[in-house]
């Protein structure tokens, strides 16, 4: 379709159909000459004003008039005598077909009249001032114009190749960035699968060490046949093989570098070395130890137990003790939590008096070997009653927190220390309850499906708090050392790295 320029024009004119407005300057009977504007005009004393009208009364820049929503509009700029029409001094008035107002009060009077423009009137555009649609219009719209030069020409045809390259280019910045956005989920998606995939593995590997484990202490006796040694000896080789495995877990998982602070690194690996899963801690877990941490920090006991200990060397001999057993020396913790290292009695109960820095009851002592004293029934120190042999009744703690940890415990120290506190008689009937594996059977599936006594919570919680602090006393402002670091190095042992290797 050919377009002319009048026709351009036009639909302009169509388009706006804005009315000019006349203004006339009043002096007694006599009109000045009219002068006509078709956009925003300025009236006042300035010789930059459009209108100017030098007299005492008006102004510097008095007012000005603006066509906005389809109306001309008077608008006193602040003037100092005010806009009057009539008596009515005005801020703002709309001129409606004829309007008259003064400068000031009887001061110099003005004669605005809007009329609507005819199209003979704005076919022509006013020279100096460029009609933005008729550029728009000639040189990129689209179609060819009649009478076009060939500068015109060149001109639309290079902006319609530019609007072409640029929907080109902007289908392909688009297509480009769908891309990049599914491959960014696609990749975050793979990613967090094989998170999910590597946690089940490791999981899964750390529980098949627990059941290893069982295996591995139902066959550490004396006296074993051939086979059962040659037996021993592979399921030993898969341990340590099975141990590396998930130690490349916990490295690929970053679980010890996920921006954890040292305390928190500490937490997670005495959980590990009391037999409990890093991966399938509750979350509020190392929150909870901290609050445990801040009670011992609360009081000289610890710090007075320590000290104890280290006189008696009962660290030394608890750390070869449990070794010789296959225990991690940090059950040395619970003779601090049973006794603060004192040989004492403790209350009497309708089970005896429990006695000595592992305060055994009578019947259990029995059942490891230890000799009872004849003051059995009174709270007295007995020389006689082997619970207060340090060493017999540590070598006794060993075998019987051995057999819990290899049948009732299933392979989980917490559960462990939960049996000593709280007895046989009322723990085992529940854990006999819950299946006999070690992803089943654990601290903190017994927490989920029993109530347990506060005292027992407290008492498993005060333990694992205080090897934590013992792993590192100093980081947690206590005037100590780590009492097992010399007995390990004097057993010929290290202490486990962070993650647990």
């Amino acid at each position: 379709m050919r377009v002319s320029m009048s026709q351009i024009r036009n639909r302009k004119v169509e388009q706006a159909g804005s009315p000019s407005l006349t203004v006339q300057i009043i002096a007694g009977n006599t009109g000045g000459q009219p002068r006509r504007f078709t956009r925003e005009f300025t009236v006042g004393r300035d010789p930059a004003c459009e209108v100017v009208v030098d007299h005492p009364l008006v102004s510097r820049i008095h007012l000005k008039i603006e066509y906005e929503h389809g109306r001309w509009w008077v608008v006193d700029t602040e003037s100092t005598n005010g806009t009057y029409v009539g008596t009515t001094r005005m801020d703002r008035v709309a001129v409606d077909g004829e309007l008259e107002l003064h400068l000031g009060r009887n001061g110099p009077r003005l004669r605005l009249t809007a009329q609507e423009t005819s199209a003979a009137e704005q076919d022509t555009i006013p020279e100096g001032v460029p009609s933005e649609t008729y550029y728009r219009e000639r040189y990129f719209g689209e179609g060819d114009i009649e009478g076009m030069s060939e500068r015109t020409r060149i001109i639309r045809r290079a902006f319609s190749e530019i609007r072409q390259k640029q929907k080109q280019w902007g289908w392909i910045a688009g297509g480009c960035g769908l891309l990049l956005l599914l491959l960014t989920l696609g990749y975050m998606y793979y990613y967090q699968s094989q998170i999910e995939r590597l946690t089940f593995l490791a999981k899964d590997t750390f529980y098949r060490l627990k059941s290893l484990e069982l295996e591995l202490a139902a066959l550490d006796v004396e006296n074993l046949s051939p086979e059962a040694q040659a037996r021993r000896a592979r399921l030993q080789l898969a341990y340590g093989e099975l141990e590396q495995t998930y130690n490349r877990f916990m490295e690929t998982l970053g679980i010890y570098e996920q921006n954890l602070s040292e305390e928190d690194r500490l937490i997670f690996r005495v959980a590990r070395i009391f037999g409990e899963c890093e991966l399938t801690m509750p979350p509020d877990f190392v929150q909870e130890v901290k609050h445990y941490i801040r009670r011992w920090q609360s009081t000289d006991r610890l710090e007075k137990a320590i000290r104890r200990a280290l006189r008696h060397n009962y660290h030394t001999r608890t750390t070869r003790i449990m070794l010789k057993h296959h225990l991690p020396p940090q059950y040395f913790y619970l003779a601090l939590q049973e006794s603060d290292f004192k040989p004492r009695a403790g209350p009497k109960t309708r089970v005896g008096i429990a006695k000595g820095h592992w305060q055994f009851i009578p019947r259990t002592a029995a059942k490891y070997g230890l000799r009872i004293g004849p003051l059995v029934e009174l709270r007295r120190y007995d020389p006689r009653d082997e619970r207060y042999d340090f060493d017999k009744a540590c070598d006794a703690a060993a075998r019987y927190i051995k057999d819990l940890y290899q049948t009732e415990a299933q392979a989980s120290g917490l559960l462990v220390i939960a049996c000593y506190n709280w007895g046989e008689e009322r723990i085992l009937p529940l854990l006999q309850q819950m299946p006999a594996d070690p992803r089943e059977r654990n601290f903190w599936q017994l927490l989920q499906k029993y109530k347990i006594p506060r005292e027992t919570y407290d008492y498993v919680m005060y333990i694992v708090s205080a090897a934590v602090i013992g792993e590192n006393p100093r980081l947690f402002g206590f005037d100590f050392d780590n009492p097992l670091a010399t007995a390990l190095a004097q057993a010929g042992e290290s202490l486990p790295s962070p993650s647990g290797k």
